[in-house]
């Protein structure tokens, strides 16, 4: 209606705030980053998966080295800038910066990425230790991220009526990109 239009070069960046994160802190959220980035990619559009987007790279390959950037011992912060997990947003601003999702003007989808981030930021405050190989399926992300419990049978058992709705909506884009192999299952009543 207000005529606004996105495309390809365009991402949605989201910023949330840094002010508990330490460098050991950073280093978990980096290493929860890495570790779930192909669960991550079942949600996005194929242009904002892997290492293919120059401004949303992987971030295996700074796995090591981001911390010490961060940290100040590293230097050239724009090399730190365009990785789908950016902490150079953290010496510039103090926020832990997500770029992964592609532009967007609709409302489920900021609102997915916005939840989605946050809870993924507010989890790497706990400790997450490095494994380089590992690679979270989605449906462990949903749990570590406090959205849902496990069953028996391995179905999410959502923490409440708003995450079932947003563990739906990870589904849904699972399904629509390709991956609803990998979707999780959540418990039926």
């Amino acid at each position: 209606r207000f005529g606004v239009k996105v495309n390809n070069s365009c991402g949605f960046h989201v910023h949330h705030d840094g002010v508990k994160f330490t460098p050991k802190r950073l280093q978990y959220t980096i290493n929860l980053a890495t570790k779930s980035e192909a669960a991550i990619d079942t949600i996005m559009a194929a242009s904002r998966r892997g290492g293919v987007n120059h401004y949303c790279k992987s971030n295996r390959e700074i796995l090591n080295r981001a911390i010490d950037h961060v940290t100040g011992i590293v230097r050239g912060e724009d090399y730190f800038r365009y990785f789908k997990l950016n902490l150079a947003s953290f010496q510039r601003h103090g926020t832990v910066e997500w770029r992964q999702h592609s532009g967007t003007i609709e409302i489920e989808k900021i609102a997915l990425w916005v939840a989605f981030t946050q809870a993924l930021t507010l989890r790497s405050l706990l400790k997450v230790t490095q494994n380089e190989t590992y690679q979270n399926p989605m449906h462990n992300v949903l749990i570590q991220m406090g959205w849902a419990t496990c069953d028996r049978d391995g179905a999410l058992i959502p923490a409440t009526e708003t995450h079932a709705e947003l563990i739906q909506m990870v589904i849904d884009r699972q399904t629509r990109f390709g991956f609803a192999e990998h979707a999780p299952r959540i418990a039926r009543d």
